[in-house]
């Protein structure tokens, strides 16, 4: 079994936040909480799309068909069908690809065992998961950091070697996703959160609620989503970054 807390980096494929926190845990378990689905999606497909152009195999789990998924990213001009024919990145929906139920005892190396299968028998480099609390018992806090605790595990297994995963959920201002984000922060191994300053004009700022290694920057990064350019620093009227 790998060691968790990895002190190693990989990069989340967004310049301004591997700027400023030399990237995620490699060969590790990551979650970011995100304020809507088109969001979140947004910063899987940076992390994915940084592993294609260095030549990684990548997986997305998601609930979007492959024309969504495609369509969606076109609209900022990147391309992941050619990696789709090509083999080198893999769209698993929930929905028919995966059946489970999760409870008390479930084990999610099963998860991870068929998800080799389908992409051609080898484990992808990197894995994103959209929605993340679909995995998770959400019934009470103890399950739910149960869910987590054996999600992390199942990362850290022999099978999942040389694969960095990132997770992605909604931050809904329910208690029960409340609950989750206290969760993941007692269980994984780095926790962290892009919420919206101005849903309009596309304003976020980003934090690290969990620390993956000491010195890791914990100060807040603010971010504009541009369409055709992705996440840049936000811009102060002055020209500076906020």
């Amino acid at each position: 079994m790998k060691l968790s807390k990895a002190l190693k980096a990989i990069d989340w494929g967004i310049n301004p936040i591997d700027q400023v926190t030399h990237g995620l845990p490699e060969s590790d378990l990551s979650v970011i909480e995100t304020p809507d689905y088109h969001t979140g999606m947004m910063v899987l497909g940076h992390f994915l799309h940084a592993g294609l152009q260095k030549g990684e195999t990548c997986a997305l789990i998601s609930f979007d068909t492959a024309d969504t998924f495609l369509s969606n990213f076109l609209l900022w001009n990147v391309d992941f069908e050619k990696y789709l024919l090509d083999e080198k990145m893999f769209l698993l929906n929930y929905r028919p690809n995966f059946s489970f139920e999760v409870g008390l005892t479930y084990q999610y190396d099963p998860i991870f065992t068929e998800l080799s299968r389908l992409c051609g028998g080898k484990m992808p480099n990197r894995i994103a998961i959209q929605q993340m609390d679909t995995l998770i018992n959400l019934n009470n806090l103890t399950l739910m950091n149960n869910s987590a605790q054996k999600l992390a595990l199942a990362v850290l297994s022999e099978q999942m070697e040389n694969t960095t995963v990132l997770g992605q959920y909604v931050q809904f201002k329910d208690q029960t996703h409340l609950n989750l984000s206290i969760a993941f922060q007692k269980t994984l191994p780095a926790c962290f959160s892009l919420s919206a300053v101005s849903q309009e004009d596309h304003q976020f700022v980003f934090k690290t609620l969990k620390l993956p290694w000491f010195g890791y920057s914990r100060a807040p990064l603010f971010l504009r989503l541009k369409e055709g350019t992705g996440f840049t620093v936000m811009e102060t009227a002055h020209g500076q970054a906020a």
